[in-house]
Formats: C-alpha cells, structure tokens, sequence
C-alpha cells in the first residue's frame, strides 16, 4: 500500500495570530486602575479576579466570569473583598465545586499582610463574604499560590515569621472545600538560610511540587530555583528542597505546569549577565519523584533585553508559555510574549502574542473546553470604546488550537526551505538537516542531506524542525495511509 504525506503547516510566525484571538477589556466601568490579574476554569466558565483601585488607592480583589465565547458574564464586576487597608496579590483555583480566591490583606495591620480567601461559586457568589483567615502568623505573609489535589487546596506562600533570622520562608497550608483551614499555623516547606519567596505549586495526582526562588548561596537576591515535593497530608518530602536551577547569576518568578507525566518549571534568568542583567526564560523538566531531567535548563526565550514574569499550563498536548517580554529594558513598551513547547522540551514555536500601547505586563494562563486558553494579563487602556481611560486595566485574549494549514501531495516543496517528500522519503538539499519529533515530542530520527526513508514509521503526527544557512522552521505533519 502507498504512503503519503499529509502537511498540516504550522510556522514560527503563526503563534501571534492563529494561537490567540482579539483582546478585549474584562471590566469597562470606571476610569480606575486593575492590576495583577489570575484566571481559572470550572468547566464552564473563567472566572478571572485581580487587584482593583475603584474605591482607594490601597486596592480591593474584584472579579468576572467571563464565558468561552469571551462574553464577561459580570458587568459591573464581582467585589471579592472590599476588607479595610489593602489587598493584594490575588490567585485562584477551582476544587470542582467552587473556586478559591486568595490574597495578602492588610485589615489586621496596616504594616504587616496576613493571608485570606474566599470561596466563590461558579454562579460568582462570594461565599466567604468576611474572608478565612488563612494565615496571620507574625510579620508579613505574601505571594500566595494555589492548588487542589481532588480533596482539598494547598496554599503556599512567602512567610516572615522568622525574620530577620532567616529573612523570608515558605510555609503551606491545607484548605477544605468547605473554606476550612486544616493547619492554622502553617507547615514549614523550606527555612533555609536568607530568602525563599515567590512560590508556585501544581499536583502530579499523587503529591504537589511547590518551586520558589531561593538565596540559600547568598547575596542580596534569589540565587536559584529549588522545589519540594508535598504530600496531600501536608508532609514534605524534601525538606531541604531539591535544586532545580543553580546556574550563574539570578533566577526567579517560577511557574509550574504538569502534563501527566512530568513537571515543567519555567523561571526568569539573569545567566546572560550583563550591568542591567539580560533577562531570559528558562525551564527544566521535574519527574514526580523529584529528580531533575534538564539540569542545564531548556532555553525558552531571549530574543529582547528582558523576558520575565512567565505563566505556564498544560493544554492536553503541549506546554503554553507565555511571559512579559521589553525589547528595551525601560518598561515602557513590554508586550507579551508565548512559545508552544512539547512534553519533551522542545520548543516548537514561539513570538509575541500581544502587541499593545505601552504596556502589557503579568500574563496568566488557563484551559478551558478542547484545550481552548484564556490569556489574562494588565495592559495600558488609552480610549477604548469611545471610553477613555488612560490607566491600567485587566484584560483578556481567548486562543483556540493551533491554526494550521492542510495540503496533500505526492511531491510537495516546504516554504522557506528546498525540502520534498516523495512516496514516504524526505530529500535534504546540501547543508540542510533536519530533526523528526512524534507528538509527545520524542525525538525519532536525524535526517541528513540527501534521501531519508520514513516509511518504517507509525501513522500519527510528528514535528519535523528544519535547519540550515541562517533559516530554521518547525513544521507539523501528519503521516497516514
């Protein structure tokens, strides 16, 4: 029988336009300032919650819930806490039933934050109007993330309860569905020497892996990245963490996604140096039983002087990592960038995904329905609507799948590059050669210049990145019969 070659083109140019639709504006009312927006999904719909200046300078935590269709279901949007001094530093998660937000409050004290919540329901009801007390240990509580392992969440977070001894640590607590804290005076996750801050956290479906930034080696900021794996009981595994980056110079801002079988961790890195250090994204691979695949890291991104802040999830097939990406290093133009990056590690695409006026900063990410992606970030609103606002505001950019391009043919010339597949061989012109990957990003073969027989190899998908001269470019194809 046969074989031939069904293309499904995907080049490195389309992340821009075929990953991500039109942006538009989470909450239209007012002329106030929103910041530090968080996203996730019930299964019906996103609800997206960010820090909200209409009443006071300090800040309040507000949401909407916005459906996938990228109607906002909240017009006006939903008070979270409206608690009195500020709050701030929201995330969300959902348990299957509600969501819960959580955030550094400063009701209790005007100088130090302690750590509250609320459950909110997928109808936008705010069960919790007074707030759960999650922590309000001594000193500052900050930087809270969250996960849930089926039965109950686990909020993590950056904890000076010790300082100045050991400056700042992170600590951890168990919440039930019901808005119940399980360990009301934290659990120790790591007390190391100087900082530990900045944690994230994502559950294998046997433990969680929380990451942060670390200062264990010394200096005046996080040094490397370090995890630790957590029970569902709240035992840690690795009390004197695991290191997951130690290279030169400053890495921080972890983010962390699990894709069934392993852990992808992605963090902002200084190893470029530099006098105003060149910021890069940076990743590595973790197995659930806490061993590092990529020791060296993966490089993500570092086109521009500075790629920072990066938010990761997993889509049911790929990784999506999306950060703040300043081709200047003055803030004053950030844009959003993306990569699309297999199981394996290997990067298939990356670009811009958001250009907008002057800023777009503090991007967040989550799934929805067929692997659909909510991208929510803050951006600069000059008039919008025939509305003008001239501040900060919240908004969102619905993506589907990969847009793609469908072709057949027998005899088929790949753009950009002189390549052919004829009857299941592909021809390499002289000083072209080329990697073939399968969809879990697994790499199968080298291809060299010349004829490469593909026809011992399985139906199904495959990535094949090209390269030679100054030209490179992923492609994905599908092999049938």
């Amino acid at each position: 029988m046969a074989w031939h070659w069904l293309y499904l083109l995907t080049f490195l140019s389309s992340l821009t336009t075929s990953l991500f639709g039109s942006e538009f504006m989470i909450d239209t009312s007012g002329i106030y300032s929103q910041e530090w927006a968080k996203v996730a999904f019930d299964g019906t719909n996103y609800l997206v919650v960010w820090v909200d200046y209409r009443n006071s300078d300090s800040g309040d935590i507000y949401g909407a819930r916005v459906t996938p269709a990228g109607v906002v279901l909240d017009q006006p949007a939903i008070p979270i806490s409206k608690a009195p001094n500020m709050q701030h530093c929201v995330t969300v998660a959902y348990s299957g039933t509600n969501y819960l937000v959580v955030w550094m409050d400063w009701r209790n004290d005007p100088l130090y934050p302690d750590l509250y919540g609320t459950r909110v329901s997928p109808d936008g009801v705010v069960l919790d109007p007074e707030g759960i007390a999650i922590s309000t240990a001594p000193l500052w509580q900050a930087d809270p993330a969250v996960g849930f392992d089926g039965t109950n969440f686990l909020v993590v977070w950056e904890d000076y309860r010790d300082a100045p001894v050991s400056y700042s640590d992170i600590y951890c607590a168990r919440v039930t569905p019901e808005g119940k804290v399980l360990d009301t005076a934290g659990i120790p996750v790591s007390v190391e020497p100087l900082w530990q801050s900045l944690p994230a956290v994502a559950f294998d479906g046997t433990n969680y892996l929380a990451v942060w930034a670390d200062c264990r080696r010394g200096g005046n900021y996080p040094d490397d990245i370090y995890g630790a794996r957590i029970t569902p009981e709240g035992k840690v595994l690795d009390t004197l963490g695991i290191p997951i980056s130690t290279k030169p110079q400053n890495q921080y801002e972890p983010a962390i996604a699990f894709d069934g079988r392993n852990y992808l961790v992605v963090w902002t890195d200084e190893r470029r140096g530099g006098q105003w250090p060149f910021r890069d994204i940076y990743g590595a691979r973790i197995t659930p039983q806490g061993l590092v695949i990529d020791t060296g890291g993966i490089f993500i991104a570092g086109r521009s002087i500075w790629q920072w802040k990066p938010a990761i999830v997993f889509d049911g097939s790929n990784y999506i990592v999306v950060w703040t990406d300043d081709s200047t290093g003055t803030r004053k133009n950030e844009e959003i960038g993306g990569a699309l990056v297999s199981v394996a590690g290997i990067i298939i695409s990356r670009d811009i995904v958001v250009r907008g006026e002057s800023t777009q900063t503090w991007p967040r990410l989550a799934v929805g329905p067929a692997g659909q992606l909510m991208l929510v970030y803050t951006g600069w609103a000059g008039t919008v609507g025939n509305k003008t606002y001239n501040t900060l505001r919240v908004w969102g950019k619905l993506g589907p799948f990969w847009g793609i391009e469908e072709r057949q043919s027998s005899k088929c010339r790949l753009p950009l590059l002189p390549a052919t597949i004829v009857k299941g061989s592909l021809f390499l012109p002289k000083d072209y050669y080329a990697l073939l990957f399968d969809r879990c990003g697994e790499k199968v073969a080298d291809l060299q210049p010349g004829r490469n027989d593909l026809r011992h190899l399985s139906p199904g998908v495959y990535f094949v990145r090209f390269a030679g001269k100054n030209e490179m470019v992923t492609t994905k194809m599908v092999l049938v019969r």
